[in-house]
């Protein structure tokens, strides 16, 4: 198998094929092929292999990852005009749901509406600053477990992020996506300081995504095989 290859493979376990590698894993492999090749020559090719991923597929994972590995961070945030909360609206009546109790599967229901909130590329708040003129993303630090990112589903729920910030939308998986690519990160906590706070680390978040791949890469096979046999029957 020459390196190209192996770029290409790398790069199809962690987005694409049904069983991905852990990140524990593609750090592995990934250090590896730095090993053999050297670092320079192993980015030039992994941004060549994202690059044409994304030009295959605009809206998908490589195209995301290869945003967050440019690390601007007014290119992950969203348009106000294209920023949709509806789904962010769902996530926080069903942990408000959580919080009190009421049905035995909430947490279930909340986890699957987060999941399509990401699919939906449902909006949520980010707190930003300026920073050397450059936007910059305040984060939760805790000294047990690391940082985390904070979303909100809401200006209401924004209001108890500690300090002072403007509250920029984002896609919800944009900002999975950051937790999950970025070293360091411990994960992201929704509604933080608010009453009704839902924190999810990194393993669960890779786990989301994936669901989230498996089930567009189901529904686009749906799609083809609807689309073929409407054709058939036409013939």
């Amino acid at each position: 198998m020459t390196n190209e290859e192996r770029v290409e493979d790398i790069l199809d376990v962690n987005a694409e094929a049904e069983a991905p590698l852990s990140v524990e894993e593609l750090e592995a492999m990934l250090k590896e092929l730095e090993q053999e090749i050297g670092l320079e020559e192993m980015n030039r090719r992994l941004t060549t292999a994202m690059e044409s991923y994304a030009e295959a597929n605009p809206q998908s994972t490589a195209e995301k990852i290869l945003v967050i590995q440019k690390g601007n961070l007014e290119d992950m945030l969203m348009p106000e005009d294209k920023a949709d909360f509806t789904d962010a609206k769902n996530v926080a009546d069903l942990l408000h749901a959580y919080y009190q109790n009421e049905g035995e599967d909430t947490f279930a229901a909340v986890i699957m509406e987060i999941g399509w909130c990401m699919m939906n590329d449902g909006a949520v708040l980010v707190p930003t600053v300026q920073h050397e003129g450059r936007v910059d993303m305040p984060l939760l630090d805790d000294e047990e477990s690391g940082q985390w990112i904070a979303v909100y589903t809401s200006a209401e729920h924004a209001k108890a992020w500690p300090d002072d910030a403007e509250m920029r939308p984002a896609a919800l998986e944009m900002m999975v996506l950051l937790a999950t690519a970025k070293t360091g990160f411990t994960g992201i906590v929704i509604n933080p300081g608010t009453a009704e706070p839902m924190p999810l680390e990194r393993e669960i978040l890779e786990q989301m995504e994936r669901a989230c791949n498996d089930t567009r890469k189901e529904e686009a096979r749906l799609a083809e095989e609807e689309k073929n046999n409407a054709e058939g029957a036409a013939e």
